[in-house]
């Protein structure tokens, strides 16, 4: 009788045991697909900060429509489901709005051949990529410092007034 207790016990703490660490496997899968996922979304931003840089810088003027369709946004149309509980709501809307925007950018820019953008455009796609720079530092959790371009110490500033006095001598 003692002995079938015993046996009764180790069942029950081996399923304990068992469900317990089942449990963690999940809570730990879970948690590296959120931080993978993350760290896609913040490196596709970063991708299409640049694109915009470029786009401000008058690097990419001549075609504009070919810069249009590299604008990636897979890896958030892949991974936000993982992202809508991880994120804060006022995060999450930004977000959503700053990649409905890139859309609008990417169809904006396959409209066809330019030959110059006017100051307010070459302000708007340098304010765009700081904003995209700057959810990219919030989503993986960093403190917004920006991110060198072209020689500058930040993503700011200089290198917004070097693309409008570029596009003002045009």
């Amino acid at each position: 009788m003692i002995s079938a207790v015993f046996g009764l016990i180790g069942v029950i703490v081996g399923g304990l045991i068992t469900s317990g660490f089942q449990l963690y496997v999940g809570w730990r899968d879970e948690r590296r697909a959120t931080k993978r996922a993350r760290q896609l979304v913040a490196g596709e931003l970063l991708n299409n900060s640049r694109i915009l840089r470029s786009i401000a810088l008058g690097v990419h003027t001549q075609a504009l429509h070919v810069v249009g369709a590299i604008f990636s946004t897979s890896a958030w149309t892949e991974n936000r489901a993982l992202l809508a509980d991880e994120v804060s709501p006022d995060l999450w809307d930004r977000l959503v709005i700053a990649y409905v925007e890139m859309k609008y950018a990417a169809s904006w820019a396959s409209g066809g051949a330019r030959q110059s953008l006017t100051t307010e455009e070459v302000a708007r796609i340098s304010r765009a990529a700081s904003q995209l720079e700057a959810l990219r530092d919030e989503l993986i959790g960093r403190q917004s410092a920006g991110i060198p371009v072209a020689g500058n110490a930040t993503s700011e500033g200089p290198v917004a007034s070097e693309a409008l006095e570029e596009a003002e001598s045009r």
